[in-house]
Parts: structure tokens; C-alpha cells; sequence
């Protein structure tokens, strides 16, 4: 071997022995130039590469906000079709009122008819404006029901009034959870409520009150409010059952509301039997039983 080769070979050697050196005593992390770096607002990174500050901080902020949206129990959403209420001195839920009115409506428009008989509360079956007259709510239930969602909204949004749209159809009929305008029970009762439904008022319900006036309807607080669990006082009357053999269940219902509303009904179509028994002398609104049957 001749002397530039072995002069080759022993730089070779060295440079070698030089990285192995600089790897155990980990002289690249001594030499990184940092201090250029710091100056100009770098940051050290425990890498031989330094990242600005800002861009620290703005990864710093990433990790937190992203940190946080998974613990973060999310708002709920604000709907657009929130129920509008207002707490003033303009405005009341329209609660038993607002019946009236839609009942009356929906049988001048014929979406009901006057003699339809409902199922109402006690097991007993009562016209519509008997149901209102007593104020019984299982009966306004059965007749939301009857009406239907879809009436009583489109009546509702004729005469202004805003609801949400999920609410259910008794809710509406029965005046809860919206408002109206205290002014316009007047105008509405005027325009919809006729003088055929006099025997309806005054109207008391929870410590308020519509009457007919000479100047037309008001809604006035009542000064002495009726209870709403209090039952109608009657004089008991003696009565003859009815023979209702063959007739047919809704003649047979009409013949007994004359004198109680107690009824109950077994079965469809044509009275085969009755509870009590035909010609019997009955006291009161005693219960009467209807058992009918389907004629082939």
C-alpha cells in the first residue's frame, strides 16, 4: 500500500471515530444554534429545529380547544318554532276558553255535527254543547279527537294566534301552551259564537270569566269562581226505563240522555239488551248498560 492511500485511510478512520464520539457525548445537541433563534422570539422544541412562538402557542390553543369540545356538553338548539310567551298583562293562556269558539265554528262549518253524541267523562256520552256547558274536559279530549289537529290549527292561524307546531290537538283545543291577545277573545267570540249558545254563559273557569253584554263579549276576572271539581247540584227525578230492544245504538243513546248521562256501551248496532230492564222506575241519573250486536 502506498503512502496517499494509507493517508486516505486513516482520515477514513478518524472521521469516524469523531462520530461515534459526538454521538456518545450527544455534542449535536450542545452546537444547535439557539440563540440567533431565541432572539427573534423562537422557542426551544427539544428537537434540533426551533419553532416560532406563535406558532407554538396557536398548536398549544388547537389542543386545548379540541381537548375541551370533547368534554363539552353541546347547547341545545334554539327552535325556531319556540312557544311565543308572554308574561304580560295582554296576554293569557286562553285555557277553556278558546274551546267555545272552535267547538262553534266547527259545527257551523259542519266538520262536526250539533247532535253528535261523544264519549265523556263518568261513562257518559253528551252532545258538544253539553261538553262545553259542563266544562268537561275527558268530553273536550274526545272532541279534539273529532275535530281534528289539522281544524283546529288552521282556525287558530286565521284568527292570529301563533303556536308550536308540536303541539297536540287537545292542548290546543283546550287552551294551553300558547297565548292570546286579551282583545281579541271579544272579536273572536263575536264572530264566531252566535246567539243560538246563550245558555253557555256567563263562562267561569279558574278565577275568570267571559259574559254577554249589551256591548258585547268581555273577559273579566271572576269575583266568585266556581271550583272546577264542582259537580253540578240536581233535583233527583223519577223516570221509566225505555224499551230500547232493536232500537239502534245512537237512537237508543239519545233516548236516555233525556234523563242521565250515565251510559255505558257493551257492543255496536242494534240494542239486544239493556241494564236496567225496559218499563224499570228509575231514580236519578242512575247507570243504563247497552249491549248491541251487529245484524247479519
Amino acid at each position: 500500500m502506498n503512502k496517499k492511500a494509507k493517508r486516505k485511510a486513516f482520515f477514513i478512520c478518524l472521521t469516524i471515530c469523531l462520530l461515534y464520539i459526538s454521538l456518545a457525548a450527544n455534542i449535536t445537541e450542545r452546537i444547535k444554534m439557539t440563540r440567533v433563534s431565541e432572539a427573534i422570539g423562537n422557542t426551544k422544541t427539544g428537537m434540533s429545529v426551533s419553532l416560532p412562538v406563535a406558532q407554538v402557542k396557536k398548536q398549544q390553543e388547537i389542543a386545548k380547544e379540541s381537548i375541551d369540545n370533547k368534554i363539552k356538553v353541546p347547547e341545545p338548539e334554539k327552535s325556531e318554532n319556540a312557544p311565543v310567551i308572554k308574561s304580560d298583562d295582554d296576554h293569557i293562556e286562553p285555557m277553556f276558553f278558546i274551546s267555545v269558539p272552535i267547538v262553534c265554528y266547527s259545527i257551523k262549518k259542519r266538520i262536526i255535527d250539533r247532535d253528535t253524541l261523544v264519549p265523556s267523562s263518568n261513562n257518559t256520552w253528551k252532545k258538544p254543547i253539553q261538553i262545553l256547558k259542563d266544562r268537561d274536559m275527558e268530553g273536550l279530549k274526545n272532541l279534539s279527537r273529532l275535530i281534528g289537529r289539522k281544524d283546529i290549527s288552521d282556525f287558530l292561524k286565521r284568527e292570529g294566534i301563533e303556536h308550536r307546531d308540536d303541539i297536540t290537538a287537545e292542548s290546543l283545543l283546550t287552551g294551553r301552551g300558547y297565548v292570546i291577545n286579551k282583545a281579541r277573545f271579544s272579536a273572536i267570540y263575536e264572530m264566531h259564537v252566535g246567539g243560538g249558545y246563550d245558555t253557555l254563559f256567563p263562562i267561569i273557569f279558574n278565577g275568570m270569566s267571559i259574559k254577554r253584554t249589551d256591548k258585547g263579549f268581555e273577559l273579566v276576572r271572576s269575583k266568585t269562581p266556581i271550583p272546577e271539581n264542582k259537580k253540578e247540584i240536581r233535583t233527583e227525578k223519577e223516570w221509566i226505563m225505555p224499551d230500547l230492544t232493536n232500537a239502534s245504538m245512537r237512537k237508543a243513546i239519545e233516548m236516555l240522555n233525556i234523563n242521565t248521562r250515565k251510559i255505558r256501551i257493551i257492543g255496536m248496532g242494534t240494542v239486544y239488551d239493556q241494564y236496567p230492564k225496559p218499563h224499570e222506575r228509575i231514580k236519578g241519573e242512575a247507570e243504563c248498560i247497552l249491549y248491541g250486536r251487529v245484524n247479519n
